[in-house]
């Protein structure tokens, strides 16, 4: 029998108490179903919705992902959640970043709750997986999608405007599904925390602890002084998976073409701007892609 994650306003009102943050999560709007938690938060971001709002859903009938995806969660079995940020001091140019700020999250926090989930890490630019021998490298645990509007922050010393300047973090993640709940696909194979440690996870606490990890990551994202920092942590993170010993084939657009252009490398880091940098294995030539996905990494 599954539980709604929140059972009433009055439990809303204890998360928002308890959270060790500022201003992510201190507002909660749940529903027990909705389109998109995304679309929720981007009205929300349009008018005057305040920063740090969590609009989070049990179940969404048109939950998407990148290049118009679907995400798929059997009801209260996953997290399926938007964070609606208004950031003061994120420069234009360090956008690219948020994506991989919210994964860096992800990963840190499901590593807090088991031994089995320390592995977990970033697939650029914007899954969570778990690394493993199969092919394609990797198991799918959970995805991002950012949608933004940043154009009134262009650098660390000009003013926001705040009710213009905005980004909307959309995260889904498989918590308490079972194998058959997941469903059958020719890419990288899901997962979910349940399959990964053999037990339930209290969907709360794992909510909890993403925005709290969020919050702290996107407050270093806006101190000029802390990114190089941050930048090294989520290079960090990749490289333990992706190793210069380890090849990666990586596709580049048109993506949605009988032949993709697929291209092997290894991963030579992130630039400045948050964008994949590969080495390539004949010519050690680095080039950085603002557009591409990884397909395989060599086991």
């Amino acid at each position: 029998m599954t539980s709604p994650l929140f059972e009433s306003t009055q439990d809303i009102a204890n998360f928002e108490r308890s959270i060790a943050t500022r201003a992510l999560g201190k507002r909660i709007q749940f529903f027990n179903r909705t389109q998109s938690t995304n679309d929720l938060a981007l009205d929300a971001a349009r008018g005057h919705g305040a920063h740090g709002t969590v609009f989070v859903a049990d179940e969404q009938d048109a939950g998407r992902g990148r290049r118009g995806r679907t995400w798929n969660c059997p009801p209260a079995m996953g997290l399926l959640f938007s964070v609606l940020v208004r950031p003061r001091t994120i420069p234009l140019e360090a956008s690219g970043w948020i994506p991989l700020v919210a994964g860096l999250a992800c990963a840190e926090a499901l590593a807090s709750f088991s031994e089995h989930l320390r592995g977990v890490t970033v697939k650029w630019p914007n899954d969570i997986v778990v690394p493993c021998d199969a092919t394609p490298g990797w198991k799918k645990l959970g995805g991002i999608l950012c949608e933004s509007a940043l154009s009134a922050v262009s650098s660390d010393t000009t003013p926001v405007d705040l009710e213009r300047g905005y980004a909307v973090i959309g995260i889904g993640l498989n918590i308490n599904q079972t194998q058959a709940m997941l469903p059958e696909t020719d890419k990288a194979p899901p997962t979910s925390l349940l399959l990964e440690t053999g037990k339930c996870s209290d969907r709360q606490a794992v909510l909890q602890a993403i925005l709290e990890r969020l919050e702290f990551h996107l407050d270093a994202l806006s101190d000029s002084s802390q990114r190089s920092a941050l930048r090294f942590a989520i290079e960090e993170k990749m490289r333990a998976w992706l190793p210069e010993s380890k090849q990666i084939t990586f596709r580049l657009p048109p993506f949605d073409v009988p032949n993709p252009n697929e291209q092997v490398g290894t991963f030579a880091g992130l630039d400045t701007f948050g964008r994949l940098r590969i080495r390539s294995v004949h010519d050690h030539i680095e080039t950085a892609y603002a557009d591409a996905e990884i397909v395989a990494v060599q086991p």
